[in-house]
């Protein structure tokens, strides 16, 4: 997040993406700051979290972020691991 993301996001032409690096070094992410999540929000048009290790988390680069993106996705990871869960529990 800063000015380096802001100039890479800038440059992306239609149909790429841009990943940024781990955000949990920054104290706005673990403290789940609105500003943090906000900075991270005004980064990207769509949010798919595929962490599935780090979902239960209420940190900016997880939960934050998606009350400032109107469209927000589960990853195939976390789709994969809550349908067996949903199987799993439906039919112990």
């Amino acid at each position: 997040v800063g000015v380096v993301a802001q100039q890479a996001v800038q440059a992306l032409q239609p149909g790429q993406v841009c990943l940024l690096e781990n955000t949990r070094f920054h104290k706005g992410d673990t403290s789940n700051s609105p500003e943090f999540s906000a900075a991270l929000a005004s980064l990207c048009d769509v949010f798919v979290c595929d962490a599935f290790g780090v979902v239960h988390r209420d940190q900016a680069s997880v939960t934050g972020v998606t009350t400032f993106v109107a469209e927000c996705y589960p990853g195939p990871l976390i789709r994969s691991e809550l349908r067996f869960l949903s199987q799993t529990l439906d039919r112990p």
